[in-house]
Formats: structure tokens, sequence, C-alpha cells
């Protein structure tokens, strides 16, 4: 792409091809050069116009991460808030073990210990949208 606007190459070849020593632009030329320029700035307004929807696209996708993200801390803190209480609630069926009949607080621990353990291996917020 030839950033150069202040040259007038094909102006000066039809000037010099009519032998025209003043700066008379053939009406033909003329014409073609300013379709060529219309069709230059409809092309750049395309491309803006098509900037402009990439952006609110990725505005959109911005927005639609925070709240993601804003989801995952939540998430996070429920899910910090169970696992508290599901160790005091070992903790308490621990106390009443000795009447455990069934295997009711065995199976409890187990589920519990087995929900923590996988809870506490999932990723930080921070690691989570990258």
């Amino acid at each position: 792409m030839n950033l150069d606007t202040t040259s007038t190459p094909r102006t000066d070849e039809a000037c010099e091809a009519m032998g025209l020593k003043a700066f008379v632009v053939p009406l033909e030329t003329s014409r073609q050069i300013e379709r060529e320029l219309t069709e230059k700035t409809n092309e750049v307004e395309r491309l803006q116009q098509q900037i402009r929807n990439l952006q609110e696209i990725i505005d959109d996708d911005t927005k639609q991460k925070t709240e993601l993200h804003n989801e995952v801390a939540r998430l996070r803190e429920l899910l910090n808030r169970a696992i508290e209480a599901a160790e005091e609630a070992i903790r308490l069926a621990d106390i009443d073990y000795e009447n455990d009949k069934f295997g009711k607080v065995t199976w409890l621990k187990q589920e519990i210990s087995e929900v923590i353990s996988e809870a506490r291996l999932a990723p930080h917020t921070g690691e989570v949208l990258k």
C-alpha cells in the first residue's frame, strides 16, 4: 500500500498524454479517480463498522467472563461454607460414632471426605478464566 498522498502520478500522466502543461485533469480521469475514491471511502466505512461490531463482541465477551468469574467466586464461597458444615458434621458424628448401628456415620464421613477432597482439587478463582 502506498501511503504517499502528495504525488499524483495518474493525473500527471493524463496531463502529459494530452500535452497539457497546465494542471488540467481530463474529465474521464477525474471521474475514474472519484469512483475509486468513493470505493475506498466505502471500504474504509465497512471496515470501521466491522471494527465496531468486533469491539461490541469483545465487550460482550468480557462482560460475560466477568459475570462467570463472579459466579465462580460466589460458588466457591458457598462450597467453602458447605465444607465447613461437612467438617462440623463429621466432628459431631464422631461424638455419636458408638451408636452407628447402620453404618450411616461411617458412610457420611466417607462421603463428606470425598466431597471435600474433590472440592479442594478445584482450581482457584484466578485459574478459572484464562
